[in-house]
């Protein structure tokens, strides 16, 4: 019976093999932080145009009102001004700014 040798990987093999590793170490490590993070779902409507709502799904530590209005302005090319939000429901307290809400 013939004896066979165990092949030897080359040294291109055992980098691509180093840097697997690698890279599915850093997927295990982002899946059990994101398992530690809290998600909220905010369910966005347009006050003037019932038609226009959106869900977003966001981290809730690193999350703030001044992110959401960041990104709804910039869906519109940061061409919206007087961007008032509330919670809940409409009230005719004054608008609130980027840091805070009307009705919180």
């Amino acid at each position: 019976k013939k004896k066979s040798k165990k092949s030897r990987k080359t040294p291109e093999e055992l980098a691509a093999e180093e840097e697997n590793n690698k890279r599915y170490h850093e997927i295990g490590l982002e899946v059990m932080s994101l398992a530690s993070t809290r998600w909220c779902t905010l369910h966005l409507k347009c006050t003037i145009n019932v038609h226009l709502f959106f869900t977003v799904h966001v981290p809730v530590n690193e999350t703030r009102l001044a992110n959401i209005y960041d990104r709804i302005a910039s869906r519109h090319g940061n061409s919206i001004s007087d961007l008032t939000m509330y919670k809940d429901q409409v009230i005719t307290s004054p608008g609130c700014s980027p840091t805070r809400m009307a009705g919180v």
